[in-house]
């Protein structure tokens, strides 16, 4: 199965935080970076060549042009989070040529910070104080995930005009 672009995901520079329960979610891509924290059941998560089986209390990370897929067989319920390039240039400059053999945290320290970010970007209207709580996660992931040198070097920008 090969994965398909998301085109109306690459100009839209909309945070989206919301609950899903149960998502069964086809293999795509897209220059935002999705969280997928699993809050109840488990979630089969696929990221690139990587697979698991997410439990409550772990979460993915598929980063810009990474593929991806979710499949619950039995009800779950998660929080997601997708967050436009334009609101994390600075992160993806950082992690530029570098890439994670592990996309997904088990970390429940790590899990608990970021849930109660995105608690405050759901209940919140407050546009500086839903950025503040996305730079927050953005240093969590950085500060939490182990970063490599990468072979194959992915540019958005170009992605995004092709």
């Amino acid at each position: 199965m090969y994965p398909q672009l998301l085109a109306k995901r690459e100009s839209d520079s909309l945070i989206y935080c919301g609950k899903a329960t149960n998502p069964r979610v086809l293999f795509h891509f897209h220059s935002p970076i999705e969280l997928y924290l699993v809050e109840d059941g488990e979630i089969d998560v696929w990221i690139n060549d990587s697979h698991r089986t997410l439990k409550a209390g772990e979460m993915s990370v598929a980063f810009s042009y990474n593929a991806h897929r979710y499949y619950t067989k039995n009800n779950a319920t998660s929080i997601y989070l997708i967050i436009p390039y334009d609101k994390c240039v600075e992160f993806n400059a950082l992690i530029r040529d570098k890439c994670t053999d592990d996309p997904f945290i088990t970390d429940r320290d790590t899990f608990d910070k970021i849930k109660a970010c995105c608690d405050v970007i759901m209940n919140n209207c407050n546009t500086l104080l839903t950025t503040g709580c996305v730079y927050a996660i953005l240093g969590i992931l950085l500060d939490s995930m182990c970063f490599k040198p990468c072979t194959e070097s992915v540019q958005p920008q170009k992605m995004t005009q092709i």
